[in-house]
């Protein structure tokens, strides 16, 4: 166990390094020298999340979003401020996403770049690099550089592609505001990640057919049957 315990705090450290060398040799100034605590703390959640199997193998699933509640604490106790934290928070979260989800798609990169959030997807970049020379050779290439290539390729390298379909688009094909705009945008947006949605007037024929298929299913199962079949 203690030597387990030594290895994550070896393991640690030597991110950290990485990280500060990047920062270095980019030149990173102010607020972008926050890959640094992201690097800090982006394994926090192997603390409770390390398992070790009866073969040897040693595993941490889940660890990169159960390390999010004590990142969050430990920048909280250290007094960083919330324009840090709020970008620092989900590289923890996504920092294994190119080490799991195999080579990037744009559906993929659209998405991971609407999960990051205010933090952009070159430093999330950086804080995977600093974890791949973490714990392998630091002249191996990590796999973060294609997700960023692609970002560049599709133009969400700084932020996320506005969203096409919007409220004003509902109301102007008849529907109330209601609690049912949300489940409508999302859908929306996930049909915008997907590349359904490129412009708004395919955003306008994705919304009149989902809307369509929505009133097909109400009146294939109405409210009093679902209640008499309940």
């Amino acid at each position: 166990m203690a030597s387990r315990r030594f290895r994550r705090c070896l393991y640690t450290r030597l991110a950290a390094d990485a990280a500060a060398a990047i920062a270095h040799s980019r030149d990173l100034q102010g607020d972008d020298r926050l890959v640094l605590a992201a690097a800090l703390t982006h394994d926090f959640g192997k603390a409770t999340h390390t398992q070790v199997h009866y073969d040897g193998r040693i595993t941490s699933f889940g660890h990169a979003e159960a390390g999010v509640a004590p990142a969050k604490e430990f920048l909280d106790a250290i007094g960083c401020p919330s324009r840090i934290s709020d970008q620092v928070l989900p590289m923890v979260r996504e920092h294994m996403c190119a080490t799991t989800s195999g080579p990037p798609t744009k559906s993929a990169v659209r998405r991971l770049e609407r999960r990051l959030g205010d933090a952009p997807i070159e430093m999330w970049a950086m804080v995977v690099e600093a974890h791949h020379q973490g714990r392998a050779s630091a002249s191996s290439s990590g796999p973060a550089g294609a997700w960023v290539d692609l970002a560049r390729d599709i133009s969400v390298l700084d932020q996320p592609v506005s969203a096409v379909v919007t409220g004003r688009d509902l109301i102007a094909a008849g529907l109330p505001p209601g609690p049912a705009f949300k489940s409508i945008l999302a859908a929306a947006i996930a049909a915008q990640d997907d590349g359904i949605i490129g412009d708004h007037e395919s955003g306008i024929r994705w919304l009149q057919s989902h809307l369509y298929r929505r009133i097909r299913i109400f009146l294939a199962h109405p409210p009093e049957a679902r209640r008499r079949g309940a």
